[in-house]
């Protein structure tokens, strides 16, 4: 530990159970800097609110390039930087690490961070249907039509036993239990996934939405864009990409999918009053390529092109989707679009600013 660190009182980084540690620990930096919240956040690009909810702990994950803005703001020297980083690890100690259920891309399951294999298809449709549920249970018919979509066999209770047997097995922690782990549970209709939210991907992405869609009615949306920014970097594909469509058709599955979409609207919309497009284009041109025919998600596209200075870019996505709508469902552009469209057309779009930011949420445009 360096001697700055010592002397504001900051005890020894460690692989987190402690990630609550790090508000306080930024705080002091802070204030040995002599810097005020509203100051500090200012030069570090970011909203007061933004950085009161870091140090108090209402930010679990802070993004990385934002952390080193702060720690150039703050003139922290390389090992105080990267002790402070360790205390946004996630996860228990590894000896006690609970497993983690990622539905929102592919299935993976975690172990802190190491992956756990799930190679038969019956376990990975019987965790994926647990998971996709929750909190909610599965009842018998569900799994059964999930483990089975051509019929079941005779012997599918017994077989639902066993399976459920062995997901027990898969989700038991690696070292010892001093720390809730999740399992499986009998309920009167079928089986529950008895699980913390914080333990299910989609869970953290619930609480990450709720709380930008607070922040942007307070309105703080500097703050709001923060939490979006966070939700969406969850997200690795569409829920459960990779199982059968029984499961990725699932009623529950097209909700989640769903309030992806609306988060990303928000995410758009954010970014155009923030004055920063160019940061919701890559995200977008991946939705639009995922949902070719919805109309909300190429206006975005359409508006942040256009603010960002790329106006035949802008057009030439309304011409895409007018034929592509005419071809597949006979209809014209909704006035939405249209409006999108007239916008671009009239120059009548706020100019992006381009100081240095957050890595957005997206990924590399195509």
């Amino acid at each position: 530990m360096s001697e700055r660190t010592s002397a504001v009182g900051l005890a020894p980084g460690g692989p987190a159970g402690e990630q609550g540690s790090f508000g306080p620990r930024l705080q002091a930096f802070r204030r040995r800097a002599g810097l005020s919240q509203e100051v500090a956040a200012l030069r570090a690009g970011i909203s007061t609110r933004a950085l009161r909810d870091i140090e108090r702990g209402r930010v679990q994950r802070p993004q990385a390039r934002t952390l080193q803005r702060l720690a150039e703001v703050l003139e922290l020297t390389g090992g105080e930087l990267a002790e402070l980083l360790a205390t946004t690890r996630t996860g228990p100690p590894r000896g006690a690490a609970r497993p983690r259920l990622l539905i929102l891309g592919p299935l993976a399951l975690q172990r802190g961070r190491d992956p756990v294999p799930v190679t038969s298809p019956m376990l990975r449709r019987l965790l994926g249907l647990l998971a996709l549920k929750h909190p909610e249970p599965s009842t018998q018919r569900e799994i059964t039509d999930t483990l089975w979509p051509s019929g079941p066999p005779s012997s599918h209770q017994s077989l639902i036993h066993t399976y459920v047997s062995q997901v027990r097995r898969l989700l038991e922690p690696g070292g010892p239990r001093t720390v809730p782990a999740p399992t499986v549970v009998r309920t009167p209709t079928g089986y529950l996934l008895q699980a913390s939210r914080n333990q299910i991907d989609l869970g953290h992405f619930d609480e990450l939405l709720a709380q930008a869609e607070r922040l942007h009615r307070a309105p703080d949306p500097g703050a709001a864009y923060e939490s979006l920014t966070q939700a969406l970097r969850w997200w690795r594909g569409p829920v459960l990409a990779d199982a059968d469509p029984v499961l990725r058709q699932h009623p529950a599955a097209v909700v989640a999918n769903e309030r992806r979409v609306k988060a990303v609207l928000l995410y758009a919309d954010t970014a155009l009053l923030l004055r920063r497009p160019e940061e919701a284009v890559p995200l977008l041109w991946d939705m639009v390529n995922a949902e070719p025919l919805h109309e909300g998600l190429h206006a975005r596209l359409i508006l942040t092109l256009g603010s960002c200075g790329e106006q035949a870019a802008a057009l030439n996505v309304f011409s895409r989707l007018r034929d592509r709508l005419d071809k597949e469902l006979g209809i014209a552009p909704s006035a939405e679009v249209r409006d999108a469209h007239l916008r671009v057309l009239r120059q009548q779009l706020p100019l992006a600013q381009r100081p240095d930011r957050p890595a957005p949420a997206g990924r590399t445009a195509p």
